[in-house]
């Protein structure tokens, strides 16, 4: 009788005081923020379709070593080592967190010969005698998280990884936009630096003219000032010109992943036909941005540590199993009176500890109030990137079919030109001055061009770069 009373106190009385035992919650908390939702109404359409190859998007430009270039620099680039080293040691907490929540499993075996003392608390026959023993036990211990408390824990460690995934995935889309933007400015500033140097060279023609005008005294100082000036400021743009071409030569060599010494052994870069501006933006253009998506599981992951560290207020208990076989001898080690066993629960009480548990409450608080502030500043961003790069095309584009009518009206003039000086009607110095407009509005051309596909970057990186949200 007294046994079965025992049986039935005992519990009783350990749920009561565990009961008793929560702690209160602080009660100064601020309430969460909210996650923002930009309004793109003017910004994006109900279009949603996705193309094929859309990752691949540096693709559409239709140059073959622009793709090859990116897929190298996709291959070797440091950074993205170590995103996919953080990748990698997220996921490994993943699943160690996820084996935590599990039971826990302890075997041990020992083996030792070991002697009495003849003077200690043991008296004879014990005393002075040496034995054997040889101990194999195995112990489990499982948490019951009533309060769900590791739960939260495996979803914040498993969010985390998601969200290093999702800045993995974020880090190539910054390597692919970089070697895009860089080897479209090398291309410009190639173009650029072989126009002036004709524009020096058309300048210096020009010197010698006015020159020989001189010295037959068919002008004054003046036009050759003015002619020495131009050469001058042409000779200059030219210098300008090859350092620019040399330093986009050096960041698209480290783009890719190369030593500044192998820049010289990069393609010729070229300007390829500008894409159309899109007539429509989809409309999950958000969710499909990798650095979105990754501060949104950081969000939910310190949503996750917050409810953890809320649990924690709970009285929680732990399960205990201990199962072995123990014997002085090591012959009767195997058998059945050599087994030895335990089992009990124990009691989380967090009463006692009331001031830690509501500053770390605090603590995790302020973190997901954080993270909400990030990802709230990222969509902010993200929405003003794609508003302005969609602009910038459509100001680009405006731009360039006005450069055009001025491109063909130059080069118009400029044969119309080269027919008067053929025929006698006019000078040669006339005609250099239509070569030199022409060639100018040649230069305004093609960095308009370059501008344009840059800005085209700029708009698939707002746009996400592909990224593919059910990967995650």
């Amino acid at each position: 009788m007294q046994m079965r009373l025992e049986r039935i106190v005992v519990p009783i009385t350990m749920a009561l005081f565990a009961l008793g035992g929560c702690a209160p919650l602080p009660g100064d908390l601020p309430p969460r923020p909210e996650l923002h939702t930009p309004v793109v109404a003017q910004t994006a359409v109900p279009e949603q379709t996705r193309r094929e190859g859309e990752s691949r998007w540096w693709d559409a430009f239709g140059d073959d070593q622009l793709s090859r270039l990116i897929d190298e620099a996709l291959a070797h680039n440091p950074s993205l080592a170590v995103a996919d080293a953080r990748r990698r040691a997220a996921q490994g907490l993943a699943r160690q967190s996820a084996l935590d929540a599990g039971a826990h499993y302890d075997s041990n075996a020992s083996a030792q010969r070991a002697r009495i003392s003849e003077h200690g608390f043991l008296p004879p026959p014990f005393a002075g005698e040496s034995y054997n023993l040889a101990d194999v036990s195995l112990g489990i211990t499982y948490s019951l998280d009533w309060w769900g408390r590791n739960r939260a824990l495996v979803a914040a460690a498993t969010s985390t990884a998601r969200a290093a995934a999702a800045e993995q995935a974020a880090a190539c889309v910054a390597i692919a936009v970089l070697v895009n933007d860089a080897y479209f400015a090398l291309a410009n500033a190639q173009e650029q630096e072989q126009m002036a140097r004709q524009l020096v060279e058309k300048r210096r023609a020009a010197l010698s003219i006015e020159k020989s005008r001189l010295a037959r005294g068919l002008i004054s100082p003046q036009p050759l000032r003015e002619a020495e000036q131009s050469l001058a400021r042409a000779e200059d743009s030219a210098r300008r010109a090859d350092y620019e071409m040399r330093a986009w030569r050096y960041r698209l060599a480290t783009a890719v992943g190369r030593d500044p010494e192998q820049a010289d052994a990069l393609p010729t870069a070229r300007l390829p036909v500008p894409l159309a501006l899109p007539a429509a933006l989809p409309l999950d253009w958000l969710a499909r941005r990798p650095d979105v998506a990754a501060q949104r599981w950081r969000v939910q992951a310190a949503e996750d540590s917050s409810d953890a560290a809320r649990a924690e207020f709970y009285p929680n208990v732990n399960l205990m199993l201990l199962v072995g076989l123990e014997s002085r001898s090591a012959s009767q080690l195997l058998t059945r009176g050599a087994g030895t066993g335990a089992f009990g629960a124990a009691v989380h009480i967090p009463a006692f500890n009331v001031n830690s548990l509501q500053t770390r409450l605090g603590t995790r608080e302020a973190e997901y109030a954080a993270a909400v502030g990030e990802y709230n500043r990222t969509v902010l961003d993200a929405a003003r990137q794609v508003a302005d790069s969609y602009a910038a095309l459509a100001s680009l584009a405006q731009r360039a079919e006005l450069q055009q009518r001025a491109l063909k009206a130059a080069v118009e003039a400029e044969a119309l030109s080269a027919s008067r000086v053929r025929n006698g009607l006019s000078s040669r110095g006339e005609s250099l001055g239509a070569e030199i407009s022409a060639l100018g509005q040649r230069q305004s051309e093609a960095e308009t061009r370059a501008a344009r596909l840059r800005a085209t970057v700029a708009l698939f990186q707002a746009l996400g770069g592909g990224y593919q949200t059910s990967k995650e």
